[in-house]
């Protein structure tokens, strides 16, 4: 038998089919198959045809990364499985990835930044010529947005991602037409809203370039945002006199409105507004103060819950908490229903209120003017209420996993929360403002105006940017760090493309 060129010594039988030895059958083709009879001078393709050899199908074992944050940038994917070839290709929800063949165990290819923006799950296979589809194997990037107040719904000033952050690399710097106020990072821009005259504007910025995507849209005079599943949620404050506020949705990509919907029975709405898991949050003031949560699609209101309470507490939320402070009280609401879980009162009622925020199963309830020897913050147990103790801050802070990095007159102190022993201090003399945590690193606004980046290790200043921040105008996000520059001004900073 002749297969292609080369001849091989085999019996034909009626009923049993001609065999080939297994270093014929090693490499995967189409073959032209002829017939030699014995004893004649040449072979050829006479009665002959064609065979195929089957593609053995790839496996994947195991995908290196298998998880990453938004923003992490474009990163090397490693396959290892069983059964690649040279023309194996790695697919990306069915598209190509530039892929290198290692070995028959190993590829790797080239995840685009492009391709790891957005939070969800996507499926990883491996294709070849003439060969069935692997099984998939299952990457996940997990959001790192910046969607409210104090970067996150847990208001901790923290974020941690899911890849190596290096030191600030300044990417652009977008004059905005006033003083920046609540900055949001995600959906590939930056929102803003800032104040000009009496009205306050949102505005929309894309994140690669600092260009204006859409916006300004005047809001009114007095207003507050979030991001959360596509949409920027703005709570408007009323005109004195008329007893309500106005709970709006708009477009993220393309700042058209989505609906408007009346928050009824309040005649101020200065605390705020908190979006997670499909609800949008927010409270009014005037006679207590009552909780409203509303529809992220509809803007349907879903409950409303009255407090005893004043304003400025803007919600902290979790998957399992809603929780609000006011003047000797703290209350944790369910997030779905708007039942009390837990209220804790010391002894007395008042106007005015604070932003707790929420770590680790701890809440931490900042000291208002009220409380019971005025100057205690506050710690209680986040599911069940009972109070834990206090701590040490005169100002915001922030909170990670591991430390605590409050302010205490003017001195930044960073606590470990296993032990509660202190880790290091950091002080300027023109005094600082509050800091965000990314990672190992933390950042710290000067009063002079400069960037400080701290070791979280040692406290160590590892770089300063001069001229780079006024006030506490510091968000992250999506591996930017976004800092208010001046007073009409935004500066982006990347936090991953200097790895």
């Amino acid at each position: 038998m002749q297969m292609n060129t080369t001849q091989f010594s085999t019996t034909l039988s009626p009923s049993l089919p001609p065999h080939l030895p297994a270093s014929a059958r090693s490499n995967v083709g189409l073959y032209s198959i002829g017939v030699c009879v014995l004893l004649l001078s040449a072979c050829g393709g006479s009665g002959g045809g064609s065979a195929g050899i089957p593609a053995p199908t790839p496996v994947i074992a195991s995908i290196s990364p298998a998880a990453t944050s938004s923003g992490c940038g474009a990163q090397t994917l490693t396959v290892t499985g069983s059964s690649f070839g040279s023309s194996s290709s790695v697919q990306w929800n069915g598209s190509a990835l530039a892929t290198t063949y290692v070995s028959t165990t190993q590829l790797t290819a080239q995840l685009p930044a492009s391709d790891l923006t957005a939070a969800g799950t996507q499926n990883v296979t491996v294709s070849a010529p003439g060969a069935a589809q692997s099984n998939a194997a299952s990457f996940t990037i997990a959001s790192a947005d910046a969607t409210s107040y104090r970067m996150n719904p847990a208001h901790t000033d923290a974020l941690s991602m899911n890849c190596t952050i290096g030191l600030p690399v300044k990417l652009w710097n977008a004059p905005i037409p006033g003083y920046p106020t609540t900055v949001l990072i995600g959906n590939g821009m930056v929102y803003t809203t800032y104040q000009t005259g009496n009205y306050a504007n949102l505005i929309a910025l894309n994140q690669s370039n600092g260009s204006v995507a859409w916006g300004p849209v005047v809001l009114s005079s007095q207003a507050y945002i979030a991001y959360d599943n596509g949409q920027i949620f703005a709570v408007t404050a009323n005109n004195a006199g008329i007893e309500n506020g106005t709970m709006i949705a708009y477009d993220a990509t393309t700042g058209k409105q989505n609906w408007s919907s009346p928050l009824t029975g309040q005649s101020e709405f200065d605390s705020g507004v908190t979006a997670l898991n499909g609800l949008v949050y927010s409270a009014g003031s005037g006679s207590n103060a009552t909780v409203y949560a509303l529809n992220e699609k509809t803007g349907v209101l879903a409950w409303t819950a009255s407090v005893e309470g004043g304003d400025d507490s803007i919600p902290t939320v979790t998957a399992s908490g809603l929780y609000l402070r006011y003047p000797c009280q703290a209350y944790d609401l369910s997030p779905t229903t708007g039942q009390e879980i837990w209220y804790d009162n010391s002894g007395c009622v008042g106007g005015g209120g604070a932003t707790p925020f929420v770590a680790n199963d701890i809440l931490y309830a900042p000291a208002l003017p009220g409380d019971p020897g005025g100057v205690d913050n506050l710690t209680f147990n986040a599911t069940t209420g009972a109070k834990i103790g206090s701590y040490s801050s005169s100002g915001f802070g922030s909170i990670d996993s591991n430390n605590s990095y409050f302010i205490l007159n003017g001195t930044l102190n960073a606590v470990s929360l296993s032990t509660g022993k202190m880790l290091w201090s950091f002080t300027q003399f023109d005094g600082i403002g509050s800091p965000v945590t990314v990672n190992q690193y933390t950042y710290v606004p000067g009063n002079n105006g400069t960037l400080y980046v701290l070791d979280n290790a040692t406290g160590n200043t590892v770089a300063s940017f001069a001229n780079a921040v006024i006030g506490n105008n510091l968000s992250a996000g999506d591996g930017l760090l976004i800092t208010g520059a001046n007073n009409a001004s935004l500066t982006a900073y990347s936090l991953t493309s200097g790895n």
